[in-house]
């Protein structure tokens, strides 16, 4: 038998590359936004003082935010800033520093992602193990149709719609904003949250029943069947724990896409997260805020990928004994 200990060596093994790369991924992603930002048409001086500046007044502003600084120097001490775990300064805002605006946002837009991810799980999984156990059965056909539906279906518009019925029609939920307080912002991240399960489950679905195919064909489902166990216990304690593994690396490859769905439903919703500040920024040409969105935004996809790398090697074997 193995020690223990050996498998804890090599999972460490199989992560630190996945760490390294993280990091470097981090690095190229801070390079490429200070760049790309710039790019941008627009002018941050021209955003704030307006059409009626004097060349006077333009010129103390930009040298006053260090904009009339060459652009290494300007990126010397961007990257300065990140050293000591700060994003800069506003240029739109003088005297708020640019974590400081986005702070507010990061909650509404993490529960939202948050809800909508755990919901996109608990259906997906469901269907997809339902499709696969009633393969080529009516049940499969309809679940496999409502998947196409709803991956073809605009966030937009299911957001739209899920206004329409539940807060105008019914008024079991509200229409767009947030709450003031835990409890309460619960009502306004229903229909966000159920928007965006609507852009993952069938991802999930499909995942998982594929999965779920592959488990049902094997000897010892077989066996299990022969056994004459139950079919509630058959696929808890066999068919489910093996189909999980595949939701992992959708949740990893989907969750950019996820992100960028949720600033979507939150701009069509009005709600105050990360989206309407990347959009009040741009408009500003604030380019501290946008830096640090965009990099958070790297920063949490980047996490997210490198913990499902953590979760495969602590729940398949066959990764630990790979990394050996």
């Amino acid at each position: 038998m193995v020690p223990r200990h050996w498998y804890r060596a090599a999972a460490v093994r199989n992560l630190a590359p996945k760490v390294a790369q993280a990091i470097i991924t981090a690095l190229v992603t801070a390079v490429l936004t200070f760049l790309l930002v710039r790019l941008v048409p627009g002018d941050p001086v021209d955003a704030i003082l307006g059409t009626s500046a004097t060349p006077a007044s333009e010129a103390a502003l930009r040298h006053q935010l260090h904009l009339d600084q060459p652009l290494p120097s300007q990126f010397g001490s961007f990257m300065l800033d990140l050293v000591h775990g700060s994003f800069g300064q506003s240029l739109a805002q003088p005297g708020h520093s640019a974590w400081s605006l986005i702070a507010p946002a990061l909650p509404v837009t993490l529960s939202v992602a948050g809800v909508g991810m755990a919901l996109s799980v608990i259906v997906g999984v469901a269907l997809g193990i339902l499709s696969a156990v009633h393969r080529s059965r009516v049940l499969d056909v309809v679940i496999r149709v409502l998947a196409v539906i709803s991956i073809a279906t605009p966030p937009f518009l299911v957001a739209l719609l899920l206004v329409l019925v539940f807060a105008l029609r019914v008024r079991l939920f509200p229409a767009g904003g947030w709450g003031n307080g835990a409890l309460d912002d619960i009502r306004f991240t229903v229909i966000p949250a159920v928007t965006l399960s609507f852009f993952m489950i069938p991802v999930i679905t499909r995942a998982t029943r594929q999965a779920a195919r592959d488990v049902v064909e094997r000897e010892f489902v077989e066996a299990a069947i022969s056994r004459g166990l139950s079919a509630w216990r058959l696929t808890s304690r066999h068919i489910l724990p093996n189909s999980l593994l595949p939701v992992l690396s959708v949740i990893g490859l989907n969750v950019g896409a996820l992100l960028t769905a949720a600033v979507v439903i939150e701009g069509a919703l009005g709600l105050p997260g990360i989206g309407a500040q990347l959009v009040t920024a741009v408009n500003q040409r604030d380019y501290p805020v946008i830096q640090a969105i965009a990099l958070l935004s790297a920063l949490f996809i980047v996490i997210v990928n490198l913990a499902v790398d953590g979760l495969y090697v602590v729940l398949d074997p066959r990764v630990r004994r790979g990394a050996a």
